[in-house]
């Protein structure tokens, strides 16, 4: 079970009323399945350190915005499964799909100019 800060709570409820009830009812299970899931432990401060009651969004200074996101980028990052498909491992077979699909579509793109030559436009 994971010690939600009194802070957190109460300005969640404070800001989102019963949604926000609710919501911070299920926050524990759900960070315990991720926790089973990943294997990993929960870091509040982590996520807490930067809690007000605006979103990134809000926020004017477009560097903080920038410098916030890349904090916590890095601190939640995870390694990928090492059995996880890496893009350079199919971007040859990726390419080669997308050139059977310009040429399929090129020569569909013909034969319906062929057939209905009223409609060039579409070509």
């Amino acid at each position: 079970m994971i010690a939600m800060p009194q802070e957190f709570a109460q300005s969640t409820i404070e800001r989102k009323g019963e949604a926000g009830e609710t919501r911070l009812a299920e926050l524990p299970g759900i960070v315990e399945e991720l926790q089973g899931r990943w294997g990993c432990v929960p870091r509040f401060a982590t996520l807490l350190e930067r809690i007000q009651p605006s979103t990134l969004a809000e926020v004017e200074d477009g560097d903080e915005v920038v410098r916030v996101a890349g904090r916590l980028n890095h601190r939640l990052a995870i390694s990928a499964p090492p059995d996880l498909p890496r893009p350079r491992e199919q971007a040859d077979a990726w390419e080669e799909q997308l050139w059977r699909d310009a040429r399929s579509c090129h020569m569909r793109c013909r034969a319906r100019c062929w057939i209905r030559p009223w409609r060039l436009s579409g070509c």
